[in-house]
């Protein structure tokens, strides 16, 4: 289980700070955070993340719908990947010249799912009506060779239908958020949004909360520290965790010392 919760939007004050060494040209620091709050709905809907059901990363997909792409993947196994088939039932593939890389791979497979999704289908290899954008081929271009994130290392590892069927299925997800309008991605889901509204924080935190371990309050910039579940906090010079606490005793004569911060 992850968290729901995601940055929709960010409204910044209209003025910077003063240029530092680390912003030289000034920073404009968060006025409200503007979140998504997921509703974990899964009702009629899989391929989803455990918490994500709006389809933030990737859009939803019914039953139908998978079970629809299977047999597209089942199909496509035998075209992209034909020599690793007619290998694997011990027939000739002398008369196969297509033996995919990943890119290869990945385009067929972009094409095939555009041919399918199309209205006005015509022949899926070279007709004009299914010819891909310039924005599809940047797009197949970063999934098959991303020198951070690509689809190399799955390649390799389809080894049947059933493995090519979960390489196909991330390609159709990619497609499906590829196509989708900016207007039915969840950031614009407004019934789901919650606002952080970031100066009424600091003035809560300054009224209301008090350090676990002194008692005492927060300043109006200060970080505090907290548990995991965020229900105590306590001033970073009261922290007794990690390196801090490991330096707060000497090793030598066993009296707690007086430390500094310890990065």
């Amino acid at each position: 289980m992850h968290d729901p919760s995601t940055v929709a939007f960010d409204i910044k004050y209209p003025w910077k700070t003063r240029p530092s060494k680390g912003w030289p040209k000034g920073y404009r620091n968060t006025f409200i955070t503007i979140w998504h709050e997921d509703p974990l709905n899964f009702k009629g809907k899989c391929g989803c993340r455990n918490d994500d059901s709006c389809g933030w990363s990737r859009p939803p997909m019914t039953q139908e719908e998978l079970e629809r792409v299977k047999g597209w993947a089942k199909f496509e196994y035998g075209t992209i990947f034909s020599k690793q088939l007619a290998t694997a039932e011990n027939r000739s593939w002398a008369y196969i010249c297509f033996d995919s890389t990943c890119h290869e791979a990945v385009y067929w497979i972009w094409r095939y799912i555009k041919y399918e999704k199309t209205k006005a289908k015509g022949w899926k290899f070279l007709d004009r009506r299914n010819a891909l954008s310039a924005a599809e081929v940047e797009r197949i271009f970063n999934l098959a060779s991303n020198p951070v994130d690509n689809l190399k290392l799955l390649h390799t590892q389809v080894h049947d239908a059933e493995s090519f069927e979960d390489f196909f299925l991330i390609i159709y997800r990619a497609y499906q958020s590829f196509r989708r309008p900016w207007y039915r991605h969840p950031r614009w889901h407004i019934h789901h949004w919650q606002f952080q509204i970031h100066p009424l924080q600091k003035l809560k935190r300054r009224l209301f909360t008090r350090c676990r371990e002194c008692g005492g309050h927060f300043g109006w910039n200060e970080s505090p520290i907290g548990s995991w579940g965020g229900k105590e906090v306590w001033h970073d010079r009261c922290d007794r965790s990690g390196p801090r606490a490991a330096a707060a005793v000497s090793p030598v004569t066993g009296v707690e010392e007086t430390t500094g911060s310890v990065h």
